[in-house]
Formats: structure tokens, sequence, C-alpha cells
């Protein structure tokens, strides 16, 4: 899953930096004209049926107002790519 993760912030959001502490992966966007940029936070925690995987992505900037739907397009792009065929998603 750590490397699935990996994988898909690589693939496409515009990453800028990743780095990871034990059982979270931090990322960054990187600005463009919608938007300051992003910080992404993927949570991966073991549970006896796999993983539980809990995706958050906030403005990079606190005091901006409106995303343009930029933060729910991250947690979904993360969440197509990890997703186990079969699993639903919580």
């Amino acid at each position: 899953m750590w490397d699935q993760v990996h994988a898909v912030l690589r693939a496409g959001l515009g990453i800028q930096t990743i780095g990871s502490d034990y059982g979270v992966i931090h990322a960054a966007t990187e600005m463009n004209w919608r938007t300051w940029g992003e910080r992404i936070t993927v949570s991966l925690t073991p549970v006896p049926e796999g993983t539980n995987v809990a995706i958050r992505s906030q403005c990079a900037f606190p005091l901006q107002l409106v995303d343009m739907g930029k933060n729910k397009a991250n947690v979904e792009t993360i969440a197509a790519g990890i997703q186990v065929p079969g699993a639903a998603p919580q």
C-alpha cells in the first residue's frame, strides 16, 4: 500500500515534495493559477482486515477561502489510484 500511495502522488498531482514518518506520508503540491498549493497527508494504519487509509488535502495558504474543488479532486485521485479491486471505499 505504501508504494501505491507514493506512485499515485508522483504520477500526476504536481507534487513538489514528499516526506514520510512512520505510517504517514506528507506531500506538498506546487503553486499554480488556481491555488497557492496544497498540503496532502495520507495516514496508513494496519488493521486485521488490511490497511486503513485516511487521506487529507488542505490549502497551503491558511487564508485561502476557496479551493475551487482542488482538495476534493486530490483526495479522489489518490483514493482511485490505491483502490483495491473488489474493496469498497469508506
